[in-house]
């Protein structure tokens, strides 16, 4: 039992007969923040890609590489062999690639499984004399039904 002229809420002693309100034991919570202003929206890479094929079609090849560039960021596959294709000069026009950087970004587009990307590397192995590379580049793209790849594919399994 508690002893008289105690407060029941917080155990606090009442004064003439009047009970005090209990401290505020809890820290103040201050009102929430207001909530932040969104941000502008974030294009999807399909979003960047679209645009970047819209450029490269005008013959506007640095801004189409800079589209291409941020959608290749999210390993969007296309973006990514459009931008290899601009780095290694395979567009009319003047573009300034560079051709390791290409090399590297076609590698990348053939691992996201682009076919064209895996023919262009199954003829630079064939052209290095690297049947058995080429081979392989080419039955990747072979499955995806790429014609080419097929044709490649057949002439050297038949020189076998």
């Amino acid at each position: 039992m508690k002893p008289q002229g105690m407060d029941t809420d917080q155990e606090r002693p009442v004064s003439g007969g009047a009970i005090t309100p209990p401290r505020q034991t809890r820290p103040v919570e201050t009102a929430a923040a207001a909530p932040a202003l969104p941000s502008a929206p974030v294009e999807s890479a399909d979003a960047l890609y679209r645009r970047g094929l819209s450029r490269l079609i005008n013959g506007e090849l640095a801004t189409a590489g800079e589209f291409f560039g941020e959608a290749a960021k999210s390993r969007h596959p296309r973006a990514t062999y459009e931008l290899a294709k601009l780095n290694l000069g395979l567009y009319p026009g003047a573009f300034s690639g560079k051709a390791d950087e290409g090399l590297r970004l076609m590698r990348a587009a053939a691992d996201l499984g682009v076919a064209p990307a895996q023919v262009y590397l199954g003829t630079a192995a064939e052209k290095n004399g690297d049947v058995g590379q080429a081979i392989d580049w080419y039955r990747k793209a072979a499955a995806q039904e790429n014609i080419e790849a097929k044709e490649r594919l057949r002439h050297l399994t038949d020189k076998r």
